[in-house]
């Protein structure tokens, strides 16, 4: 019996794994591949499952053997604690060799326009997959149910595939996209033809962690970040992006505490935003300091377009 699994080690054939952000249809599309319902799906934004989730299976019930992978959350940009970096770190450390093949990125259609949190996530695609990323990748469009009109929806599609290469500096004779429609395998049958052709190929991040630990065998997180240059920039995208908020959010006391006189409501609203500074401030200082080998992958996050 096909059963969710939550630990990279169990993967038995070569992988395929979903990324994009949360409630973009991933695990939606994760179970028609697997051709039953076994990852968590919600059609809220909030957050289903809690950790990368595995399935041992074969293609639409039937088909080539694969292991499919749903990343629940796991490159939200909004949200993130301190701790994604470790979550990121435990994933890379672990992740099987030689195994994956295919990378399947989500683009809802649902989104008047690709936004910048999309080109986020796909430099740090790139970055923790490495440059060969899109050879292994089809972009998918989802939740098309949600366009109530099929011309915007084709619009829609359109502006994705030249976003991509616009404002996300892809090549456009690389890109692959097709269209998922819910509950629909023949929708996704370019993505079981693509899995049989690609090779496999392991992310940079995994050789480079690989290489550090043995060399370093007592690392903590944060020296292994800062050894490897792609950890490096995400932390710093997610520093900038702190600093930036914690910015604004000094703006906004420094308005408040130049009024004279302040209603209750607006007093509250003053020393809440200063523990939301606080708060911040702490996350930014507090490196984690943990032992690589002894971080074991737990992760928080999920959701999906029905």
């Amino acid at each position: 019996r096909m059963k969710l699994l939550f630990d990279l080690q169990e993967a038995l054939h070569e992988i395929l794994i979903l990324l994009g952000q949360t409630g973009g249809g991933k695990s939606s599309i994760a179970n028609v591949i697997m051709g039953k319902k076994l990852f968590g799906e919600s059609s809220s934004l909030k957050s289903e499952t809690d950790r990368l989730q595995i399935a041992n299976g074969n293609f639409f019930g039937n088909g080539t053997p694969v292991s499919t992978i749903d990343t629940p959350g796991f490159l939200d940009s909004e949200n993130r604690s301190a701790n994604f970096m470790k979550d990121i770190i435990a994933i890379m450390k672990d992740f099987p060799k030689d195994k994956l093949k295919l990378v399947i990125i989500t683009l809802p259609l649902g989104e008047t326009r690709a936004n910048a949190t999309y080109k986020t996530t796909i430099d740090e695609i790139e970055l923790l997959l490495g440059p060969q990323f899109l050879d292994h990748t089809i972009f998918v469009t989802t939740c098309e149910n949600q366009v109530k009109d099929p011309k915007l929806a084709e619009q829609r599609k359109n502006e994705w595939r030249e976003w991509l290469t616009t404002h996300a500096y892809l090549d456009a004779s690389k890109i692959r996209m097709c269209n998922f429609i819910y509950d629909d395998p023949s929708s996704l049958s370019m993505i079981e033809d693509a899995f049989k052709q690609f090779s496999t190929f392991n992310p940079t991040t995994s050789e480079k962690m690989d290489a550090y630990m043995k060399a370093n065998p007592h690392a903590t997180v944060d020296e292994a970040i800062k050894n490897i240059e792609e950890f490096t920039k995400i932390r710093k995208d997610y520093e900038d992006r702190i600093n930036d908020l914690i910015k604004d959010k000094e703006e906004t006391i420094k308005k408040l505490q130049e009024q004279e006189v302040l209603s209750g409501r607006m007093q509250m609203r003053l020393d809440d935003t200063l523990k939301e500074v606080e708060k911040l401030k702490t996350d930014l200082a507090n490196r984690p300091k943990e032992i690589v080998r002894e971080i074991h992958h737990h992760h928080s996050g999920g959701g999906g377009c029905s």
